[in-house]
């Protein structure tokens, strides 16, 4: 057992100590995390590509298909922090392996949906399978490595998760190719169970040396303010804020962050400690991360539309025009943790942050004029038009990309030394 400096008092305080990798070592636990991480990220992004083919298939309606793409999102959302506290107690990987045979089934149910609602209601299900998955996935790699490989495992982490939305584009682009939206689901079953063999085979199964009393007051609070601020801003959306449904989903998303700081400053070990967000560097490093995931996964969300019904792409086509992204993603999440080194948090978070506004700016410059049967890169067939297009687009998302892992990665590495629950 090893001590640290308490992020609040600066007192020290035990930390559960590295722990043995089996015979695949460190790789092998960065390979099996990283594997269960995709899992969890393509399955945000992925059936955006099918959505068309759906609102044919099920008859869906425009909010049916919100509902379809955001149910998974919601049960993720909302059950992430008390399933990550609860894998912190029972068995980080336990709870893991649990949540990709939740998610799998889900996921394998779902592709036999003859309906909307019960599709809606198997994507809420494989969202409760992911809240199991992801917590332990950045959590089990900040108690298997040693303090002087951490950082990069973590970088490494932070790379697939940014990656993980274009890698399920992309098999998702595929498969719609040659088979229909179902195949997507048949698919991620396959790959839940691969994550689960992996886990079982390479991971060590860590946890709390001391577990506290559960804090479910904090959970249900939490769970339940979370949940009804994803489905006001949803609903929100589709049928007017001045609704009434709206509205006291809202009033509930109040009460209940209101009664979660309330017993969180009461209780001995609350889920997570209401007074670090008055911390300024925990409460800004999560403000930039809700900003940065809500500006990339608004880009996937809005970027393939306009691929596909502006530059008329089909969805394979769609999602290799994303694939730059990916390329410049995962190697500069690895070279993110010596910049902060040399150059500070501060400085890399700021540089980050202007990499993504910037790119996303010049995104929202482009219109309809673009239309045309260009290819996903510019090349000498192209019109000038629809090259320059293109090129702003593909130079503008590319560019962003690191902007991206620079905001994520070392808010990643610094906070998975306080909470490996809640950093998850």
């Amino acid at each position: 057992m090893t001590t640290t400096p308490h992020p609040q008092t600066g007192e020290s305080q035990e930390t559960e100590p590295t722990v043995a990798t089996g015979r695949a070592g460190h790789r092998g636990v960065l390979f099996a995390m990283c594997l269960a991480l995709v899992l969890v990220v393509a399955s945000v992004s992925a059936l955006n590509l099918a959505l068309p083919d759906l609102a044919i298939d099920l008859s869906a309606s425009n909010s049916d298909l919100t509902w379809i793409a955001d149910a998974y999102t919601v049960a993720l959302a909302a059950l992430v922090l008390p399933l990550g506290a609860i894998g912190d107690r029972l068995g980080r990987r336990n709870v893991l392996v649990a949540g990709t045979f939740v998610f799998g089934a889900a996921s394998l149910a779902a592709s036999f949906a003859d309906s909307t609602s019960t599709l809606i209601a198997w994507r809420a299900v494989m969202g409760l399978g992911a809240a199991m998955i992801m917590p332990g996935t950045l959590s089990t790699i900040t108690a298997a490595f040693p303090p002087e490989q951490r950082t990069k495992g973590v970088a490494t982490w932070s790379g697939f998760a940014a990656a993980g939305a274009i890698i399920g584009m992309l098999a998702a682009g595929a498969l719609l190719e040659q088979f229909s939206w179902r195949s997507i689901f048949v698919t991620s079953a396959a790959v839940a169970l691969a994550a689960a063999l992996a886990a079982v085979l390479l991971a060590p199964n860590t946890k709390d040396a001391h577990p506290h009393r559960p804090d479910v007051a904090g959970a249900v609070t939490t769970a339940l303010g979370i949940g009804t601020l994803v489905f006001g801003i949803i609903e929100g959306n589709e049928k007017g804020w001045t609704e009434p449904v709206v509205i006291g989903a809202f009033a509930v998303t109040v009460l209940s962050f209101a009664a979660y700081a309330y017993l969180g400053l009461r209780t001995e070990h609350p889920l997570l400690d209401p007074a670090l967000f008055g911390i300024r560097g925990f409460r800004a490093g999560a403000v930039t991360v809700l900003v940065q995931f809500m500006a990339v996964f608004g880009f996937f969300y809005v970027g393939l539309q306009y691929l596909q019904l502006i530059l008329d792409y089909s969805p394979f086509r769609a999602a290799v025009a994303l694939v730059p992204v990916a390329a410049v993603v995962l190697p500069t999440s690895q070279l993110t943790p010596h910049l902060v080194r040399r150059a500070g948090m501060k400085a890399v978070m700021v540089v980050g942050l202007a990499l993504l506004a910037s790119g996303l700016f010049v995104i929202s410059l482009l219109d309809v004029g673009s239309r045309s049967s260009s290819p996903p890169c510019p090349s000498s067939t192209s019109t000038r038009s629809s090259s320059r297009s293109w090129r702003r687009f593909c130079v503008a998302s590319t560019w962003s990309g690191p902007g991206r892992t620079a905001t994520a990665s070392p808010r990643s590495t610094a906070s998975s030394g306080r909470s490996s629950s809640t950093s998850g």
